[in-house]
């Protein structure tokens, strides 16, 4: 019986870190076909999207199209638009067969495949035709079919959960918004030539509308990977480009329709091939997640199964000594639970607006400005941007921004404000004109995102990188970097620098009797009492485990490099007191120098870390230097 005992024991000893094992996979496996599927459905959405922007381009050209032809009543693009009309339903066809061909599409993305408006497109083209339409109408509809296939993008924004992803998915977004703006500009522009001119209040609009472009450009550049942006800059040579922005500073009425609507087509066609270039980088992002939930997915299904039948083999035993004692029975409980790792990330980053006139007179700001300072709308309109001035920006950056902006340019840099409650912050702004027809200035357009917590967390990571967390002490890679800067003040001002490779005696024996806690104090005090042997221009670095070493600059005498040995040896086997225990440690060192034993920093820890191991071999608590 006792062996029974004994034996059922060692199988359930067994038994339950192999069931915890089986559970482990079953919610590996779980989680895996959720992140497969999400994954899968995010590459169909991204592929959606792609075709849905091909038909984008072609409507956004038979809207430009058909609002010109409105207001020439028909003699413009009468040709054209027939022929557009026509690619326009190829692109439709396509977006059609595209849906069609994909099984299996999940019942939600319904709402994103179904295009409300489609079917009146006839009708719609019919009332174009006949002049039975405004303008406004024509826009509108054009636009709302556009939005619908655009939105696509902020679906597959939902599923994402790989920071890289969500970002280039927000510049994806950013980027087709600015085409799309540019497409409505193109068509608002239609009646250039029109009898009536352009009102007041559709001036406003065209202003509006290259503002909003302008400010989804600026997020798509903040966002987009750099490779993806020098593709949008190598885009932006193209003469469209530069074509557009000299139209845009001339009067309305000395542009000629047909000119404009060419070389605003041309410059759309080449954000579309910029949108072409950023889905297949993310087709390709989004394959590499695919394939590595695949290797996942089969991993764990291999896992579980071996797991199961490893557990199947204890349940078959212990069901055999469950014959022999009843008691077994009650002892064997299992419970399964399943966990669900979602996260949704959506990161959306808004900018702060902000309207002035030529003189500086704030006209408008948008609610997340007034969040970001702090203040009030009616704190702020009518008063001049220089209330939120923190007096740390240079009197020659803001002299440089105001001649920029003032001849026709768009400054760009980084600003340190102030919010009403006095706090500092930065923040990335860009300021451009808005210009008359008459190309006067008649608005300064002030686009900025907080930054305060990237420079915070930029300056916390090089810190962490940099210093040991325990000791607080440079780190390996400083240490390495300290000792580079020694060797050249070294060969500058031909004097000798010297490095010390330090381990310390009785550490593990300190460890294992007292505990980690009292590791740590030993190790944090052995530091303290080296640096206060040392000048303030030498480096101690704590390099891992119970290893430090230390840099040495711009000695004049070799024998002050033993003294500061003797030095440390001294300091450092002094007792550790911890919860009124006496800890002790001592330092084996060793020792090499420059030039005398080589002239990188490479060379020289490798020739004292020999030297530390040879002194450790003879007696250790002493010093030595590297023997030649």
């Amino acid at each position: 019986m006792k062996f029974l005992t004994a034996n059922r024991n060692l199988l359930l000893l067994a038994f339950l870190p192999t069931l915890a094992i089986v559970v482990f996979a079953f919610i590996t496996v779980q989680h895996a076909l959720k992140t497969l599927d999400k994954s899968d459905y995010a590459i169909k959405l991204i592929e959606l999207s792609l075709v849905n922007n091909a038909l984008v381009h072609e409507v956004q050209k038979e809207r430009g199209m058909s609002n010109v032809y409105f207001y020439s009543q028909g003699q413009q693009f009468a040709e054209q638009l027939v022929a557009q009309r026509k690619l326009t339903n190829i692109a439709l066809v396509n977006r059609n067969q595209f849906i069609e061909q994909q099984l299996g599409v999940p019942a939600v993305a319904k709402e994103i495949i179904a295009l409300v408006g489609i079917k009146d497109l006839a009708s719609q083209r019919n009332g174009i035709d006949e002049f039975a339409l405004s303008s406004k109408e024509i826009i509108y509809y054009y636009s709302q079919l556009n939005k619908q296939l655009i939105d696509t993008i902020l679906q597959a924004i939902k599923l994402s959960s790989d920071a890289a992803v969500n970002n280039l998915l927000h510049a994806y977004y950013s980027l087709v918004m600015s085409k799309e703006l540019a497409g409505i500009e193109r068509a608002y522009l239609a009646d250039i030539d029109s009898a009536q001119g352009f009102t007041a209040k559709k001036l406003t609009a065209i202003t509006r509308i290259r503002a909003m472009e302008e400010s989804h450009l600026a997020l798509f550049e903040q966002l987009a990977e750099a490779n993806i942006v020098r593709f949008y800059q190598q885009a932006m040579q193209h003469e469209s480009f530069a074509k557009i922005a000299k139209l845009r500073q001339l009067p309305l009425n000395s542009i000629e329709s047909d000119t404009w609507f060419s070389d605003a087509t041309q410059r759309i066609n080449q954000l579309q091939a910029l949108e072409t270039e950023i889905t297949a980088n993310l087709l390709t992002k989004l394959n590499k997640l695919n394939s590595s939930a695949h290797n996942r997915l089969w991993f764990s299904v291999v896992y579980g199964a071996l797991s199961i039948v490893l557990i199947l083999i204890l349940v078959i035993k212990l069901l055999i000594n469950r014959a022999n004692e009843h008691r077994y029975q009650e002892q064997l409980e299992a419970k399964t639970e399943a966990l669900n790792l979602f996260k949704l990330v959506v990161d959306n980053s808004l900018n702060g607006v902000v309207i002035t006139s030529p003189e500086g007179k704030i006209n408008y700001v948008n609610k997340h400005f007034c969040s970001m300072s702090g203040y009030r709308e009616e704190e702020l309109i009518g008063k001049n941007p220089r209330m939120w001035s923190s007096g740390d920006t240079s009197v020659s950056t803001y002299r440089q921004l105001y001649t920029t902006i003032t001849q026709g340019n768009y400054w760009q840099g980084e600003l340190r404000n102030k919010r009403k409650d006095s706090q500092l912050y930065w923040t990335n702004t860009t300021i451009f004109p808005v210009k008359s027809q008459v190309n006067e200035i008649v608005n300064f357009v002030c686009i900025q995102k907080d930054v305060t917590q990237q420079k915070h967390d930029k300056e916390t990571i090089e810190h962490l990188v940099n210093h040991d967390t325990l000791t607080g002490l440079p780190s390996l890679r400083l240490g390495k970097d300290r000792l580079e800067q020694a060797i050249l003040s070294a060969q500058r001002h031909n004097l000798v620098a010297a490095v010390m490779f330090f381990d310390l005696d009785g550490f593990k024996e300190v460890n294992d009797q007292f505990g980690h806690a009292a590791g740590d104090h030993v190790l944090i005090t052995t530091g303290q009492r080296i640096v206060a042997q040392l000048r303030q221009t030498d480096t101690v670095a704590r390099i891992g485990g119970d290893e430090y070493i230390v840099v040495m600059t711009n000695i004049k005498h070799v024998k002050a490099i033993e003294q500061v040995a003797k030095k440390v040896i001294e300091a450092v086997k002094q007792p550790v007191y911890f919860n009124e225990h006496a800890l002790y440690v001592t330092a084996s060192i060793g020792i090499s120098q420059y030039p005398r034993h080589g002239t990188t920093g490479a060379e020289l820890l490798a020739k004292a870390d020999q030297a530390m191991y040879a002194i450790k071999g003879v007696g250790k608590n002493n010093y030595s230097i590297y023997a030649d």
